[in-house]
């Protein structure tokens, strides 16, 4: 995809679907809506989810389709698209009144919300383990160095927890391997390092709102006292509190200051 044509301020964006089958669904046809929502965490695993609404009954629970994004080139005089997903059906809802099909789907982290079972022999170490943990629910794993990967496991941790799934296996490698879990868009399984760097760099030209607000500076005052012994203890930085732009500001209700008896 043209990145040029991607960061204009005044763009032309479509979307369309692919079956398993090939078929496609443009807004030309049957193609009414298709919003994407991720939600995930800090070292923990990702999950996209995808709500579609199709013209006329379509019965596709259970099967997987491609989301793609188009946005139109001046310079092709064309769309250019790219896949955002592979997601799996799991609702498909028709209304005879408005003649609609409501589609709810996931990305390939579902197949990790199963409840788990063993998959490799032990002992082993963790990059080889996770590679049989993507290969125990189906999912390729796109992740060829792993941080911690030689961390011996000399057992099966999760053998014996119940209701432990998949994915609960996943959260805690993401833990041990500073990484976060994702499912790309060819439907594969990645861990990203959180200090990965995507080679992008944004520019003013690439802000659409931006606001700036008063610079407070750091603590530049503190007063520690006791009452009502009043024996205060008071540091102050003169030079940061006669710096200009400078803000001094004192709040007593955001502090809950508490103190034992003979503490230091």
């Amino acid at each position: 995809m043209n990145k040029q044509a991607l960061q204009a301020p005044v763009k032309r964006v479509v979307g369309r679907l692919e079956t398993a089958d090939g078929t496609l669904h443009e807004p030309s046809d049957t193609l009414s809506s298709f919003t994407l929502k991720g939600l995930g965490e800090l070292l923990k695993t990702a999950i996209t989810q995808i709500d579609v609404v199709l013209l006329g009954e379509h019965k596709l629970k259970g099967q997987t389709i491609k989301a793609h994004i188009g946005v139109y080139d001046e310079t092709l005089d064309e769309y250019v698209y790219t896949q955002k997903g592979v997601f799996n059906i799991l609702e498909a809802e028709y209304s005879k009144d408005e003649d609609t099909t409501k589609l709810t789907g996931y990305d390939n982290m579902v197949e990790f919300m199963k409840p788990y079972q063993p998959v490799s022999d032990f002992p082993t170490t963790l990059a080889p383990f996770l590679q049989a943990l993507a290969a125990g629910v189906g999912v390729p794993l796109n992740t060829e160095t792993v941080y911690n990967g030689n961390l011996p496991m000399p057992e099966d941790y999760w053998a014996t927890i119940p209701e432990a799934t998949y994915r609960d296996v996943l959260k805690e490698i993401c833990e041990v391997t500073v990484s976060n879990a994702r499912i790309n868009p060819q439907g594969e399984l990645e861990l990203i390092p959180i200090t990965h760097d995507s080679g992008e760099t944004l520019t003013y030209d690439n802000l659409i709102d931006y606001k700036l607000e008063d610079g407070w500076g750091r603590v530049n005052s503190l007063v520690l006292s006791r009452q009502p012994q009043n024996d205060d203890v008071f540091v102050q930085d003169e030079e940061a509190i006669n710096a200009p732009t400078n803000r001094n500001i004192l709040d007593l209700n955001k502090f809950n200051v508490g103190y034992t008896e003979g503490g230091a």
